[in-house]
């Protein structure tokens, strides 16, 4: 598929992003007191999620021992944070697919492998309001989210699912 055709796509279908497979992550406070020494020290916070998937078929009369379709063997979600004992928080956040991955059982069409940049900036000080604001996809990369799944693709197979452009989200919290 031509990143023409996926820019197509994009100007004419906007689809919220499906997440495949199963997440797991961690988060740690990986460095303390780089500019505050105090109380309560500044921290670098790193958050991961990273998913692997390895599912074929098991000696299938018609796939044989094919990859299953439709969804990134290795997906990658990472943001490193600069928290301020204030409450202040801002830093950068990647998205990555780095292998293409089958759309048909019978593998022989692939999407294309994909990385977005973002940048997440916010105040939480533990106290009742929170807010941020984050950009996605700053460089505004045409990428494949998701992909329809059949058994054989052609050419002119409709089955693929552009991702989100570039985009600001915000948001705000009130606890009590």
């Amino acid at each position: 598929m031509s990143l023409q055709r996926v820019r197509q796509l994009q100007r004419h279908q906007r689809r919220p992003h499906r997440s495949p497979g199963h997440r797991s992550g961690a988060g740690a406070a990986i460095f303390r007191g780089i500019f505050n020494d105090g109380p309560a020290p500044d921290k670098l916070w790193l958050n991961l999620a990273y998913t692997f998937n390895d599912f074929r078929f098991d000696n299938d009369a018609a796939f044989g021992n094919n990859l299953l379709p439709g969804a990134p063997r290795h997906y990658l979600r990472a943001e490193l944070l600069y928290k301020n004992p204030n409450g202040f928080y801002f830093g950068p956040n990647v998205e990555w697919v780095p292998q293409a991955y089958f759309v048909d059982n019978a593998n022989t069409m692939k999407t294309e492998a994909y990385a977005l940049l973002g940048l997440k900036l916010g105040f939480d000080n533990g106290g009742p309001i929170s807010a941020y604001i984050e950009g996605r996809n700053l460089t505004n990369k045409a990428y494949i989210s998701s992909a329809s799944i059949i058994n054989q693709a052609t050419a002119t197979s409709p089955l693929f699912e552009p991702g989100n452009g570039r985009a600001v989200f915000a948001g705000m919290k009130y606890r009590w």
